[in-house]
């Protein structure tokens, strides 16, 4: 059974930190929870991403921590979360290929991201009004497709891995198209298969076995 129901996710601010150490790898690598989640642990200097000064500060700032957030750092090891800081600009699917981004793309948020490296447990083949439910409602919620998107690219260009490799997973982003029975409205779904790149696509199938849902810690 997995451990869902036992943390709630608050973010305390630490100590002040200084530039000097916000800019050096050891500083991010010497973080508890860089300690308990190992590689599955992505340092903003790892990511790819540029950040100023004060947004390393934040991001150090707003960490899982050792004294508040000790049970968390447990609770993101145990339940298989990775954690990486997303863009400091809102980013969508289209803008992370290099493409224009439609005002209603779903988007990032800065600040600390953390995904399941798998769909959730037992969620693989049900509908999704039976794959929500699984999830804790104080600790998780459905990331977006931008999110999925984003953690599974950057994960696997600094790690190395697919994650989610061969499987698929419903994302809380919804598009809406219109045929001829009317309007319809079909859910992102998220995958990685042998592609440099994960795969986005929309699909209004009700129930398929390839595809969980995507699970993400509440900030």
């Amino acid at each position: 059974m997995e451990m869902n129901k036992l943390v709630v996710f608050v973010v305390f601010v630490l100590a002040s930190v200084s530039e000097a150490q916000v800019r050096s790898p050891e500083y991010w690598a010497s973080l508890p929870v860089a300690k308990e989640l190992k590689l599955r642990f992505i340092s903003p200097l790892e990511v790819g991403e540029v950040y100023t000064d004060a947004e390393l500060e934040t991001l150090a700032k707003t960490i899982p921590s050792e004294t508040g957030w000790g049970r968390t750092i447990w609770w993101l090891n145990q339940n298989d979360y990775v954690l990486i800081p997303t863009p400091s600009k809102p980013r969508s699917v289209s803008e992370m290929r290099g493409l224009p981004g439609g005002d209603a793309e779903d988007r990032t948020t800065f600040g600390w991201l953390a995904v399941k490296r798998n769909p959730f447990k037992g969620s693989l083949g049900k509908p999704w009004e039976k794959q929500v439910p699984l999830l804790s409602e104080k600790n998780e919620r459905v990331p977006n497709a931008a999110e999925v998107f984003y953690v599974l690219l950057k994960y696997n260009k600094v790690r190395g891995e697919k994650l989610m490799s061969g499987k698929c997973v419903n994302t809380s982003t919804e598009t809406e198209s219109f045929e001829k029975e009317g309007r319809k409205r079909r859910r992102t779904v998220v995958c990685f298969w042998s592609d440099q790149e994960p795969l986005v696509y929309s699909s209004d199938l009700k129930e398929d076995l390839r595809v969980g849902v995507a699970t993400a810690g509440k900030r």
